[in-house]
């Protein structure tokens, strides 16, 4: 939906549909989270059994849902950017994500908070992740509305 708007400039729709997905992307994210962080040791479970990998495995998965409410945002984010032709932007976004600052991540946080460091390199790095994107969608959204008017 969002490229057919970018391609016929309907921008008032583009915006319309982009704050619509950011918001259903939004709830539903909060909503399933909240659901697997509740639940988190029965999930856990169907996978482990050993009670000192399932009491490790319980924290892991409850510190990686501390940003999972957010994928979604950055997908649609993600999706915008393509929309708008900004491929370049795009690749970098995902590649950001789970290499250019999550690898770092890894690295930085361990050196710092040892084993703990790298359970929250992830959510580090989505949070890093999503304000990029962001900041890309807004320089790339500001250029086309130029090129619009001039």
């Amino acid at each position: 939906m969002l490229g057919y708007c970018v391609g016929a400039k309907l921008w008032k729709r583009f915006k319309d549909i982009f704050k619509f997905s950011i918001l259903f992307a939004l709830i539903l994210g909060v909503v399933l989270t909240i659901i697997c962080y509740l639940f988190t040791a029965q999930i856990v479970s169907a996978f482990l059994t050993d009670v000192t990998a399932f009491d490790y495995a319980t924290q892991f998965a409850r510190t990686l849902l501390t940003t999972s409410f957010l994928f979604g945002v950055f997908y649609v984010l993600t999706n915008a950017l393509q929309a708008m032709g900004a491929a370049t932007a795009s690749l970098v976004i995902n590649l950001s994500r789970q290499g250019i600052i999550f690898i770092p991540a890894l690295f930085i946080l361990k050196a710092i908070l040892g084993l703990t460091g790298l359970v929250w390199a992830q959510p580090v790095a989505d949070i890093l992740s999503i304000a990029l994107a962001a900041v890309l969608y807004i320089n790339t959204f500001k250029k086309l509305s130029r090129e619009q008017i001039a």
